[in-house]
C-alpha cells in the first residue's frame, strides 16, 4: 500500500507498505505482527521535481515500508530532519536559497542528527565539489543518474547497523 501526503509541519512523503501475504499462505491469512518490518524514514533533499517523483517510485517498489520525506532546498532539508529524524538523508549539492554544502555543515553542527546517514546525489564531478569546499568525512557521494541499487544498500546497512534505527521512524 502506498499513499502520499503533504503539511506544511511535516512536508511532502509517502509511505510504502510491502504485501504482507508470503507464498504459503492464502489470502485470508495475515501474516503475525512479528513479520512487519518498522517503517524507515528517508529525507530526500532535490530541488528537481522529475528525480523526487522518480526517486519516490523505486523506493515504492523496494518491498519494505518507507516513509520518503522531501524537501526542496538545504534550509527546508534542515528543517525535515530535526523534525522526522531520518535514518538517512539523501542531498543534492546545487538547489537555491541553501545549497547542499551549507546543509551537511549545519547538520555536522546538530548532535541529535549525527546519527543519521547521510548521502549525496549529483551531478557535480568530484573536482568541482573539492572546489566548492567538499563534503565532510563520512558522507558518501553518488554521482548523477542516481544508483538505486547502491542507495538502497546504503538504507539497508544503515538500519542493520543503527540500534535506534527503529525507534527513531515514525508508522
Amino acid at each position: 500500500m502506498n499513499s502520499a501526503q503533504t503539511t506544511p509541519e511535516t512536508g511532502s512523503f509517502l509511505t510504502t507498505s510491502p504485501t504482507t501475504q508470503t507464498p504459503e499462505q492464502s489470502e485470508d491469512q495475515e501474516v503475525p505482527q512479528a513479520f512487519h518490518p518498522p517503517t524507515l524514514t528517508i529525507l530526500m533533499v532535490e530541488d528537481d521535481g522529475e528525480l523526487m517523483e522518480m526517486t519516490k517510485a523505486v523506493v515504492a517498489n523496494w518491498g519494505w515500508p518507507v516513509r520518503l520525506v522531501v524537501a526542496k532546498n538545504g534550509s527546508d532539508g534542515l528543517l525535515q530532519a530535526g523534525l522526522n529524524r531520518p535514518v538517512v538523508i539523501v542531498t543534492d549539492l546545487m538547489m537555491p536559497d541553501m545549497d547542499g554544502f551549507q546543509m551537511l555543515k549545519s547538520l555536522s553542527e546538530m548532535p541529535d542528527l549525527q546519527v543519521s546517514r547521510v548521502v549525496v546525489v549529483t551531478g557535480m564531478d568530484d573536482q568541482h565539489i573539492a572546489a566548492n569546499g567538499g563534503v565532510p568525512t563520512g558522507v558518501e557521494i553518488l554521482h548523477k543518474p542516481t544508483p538505486y541499487d547502491r542507495l538502497k544498500e546504503i538504507v539497508l546497512t544503515s538500519t542493520m547497523f543503527t540500534p535506534s534505527a527503529c525507534s527513531r521512524t515514525v508508522q
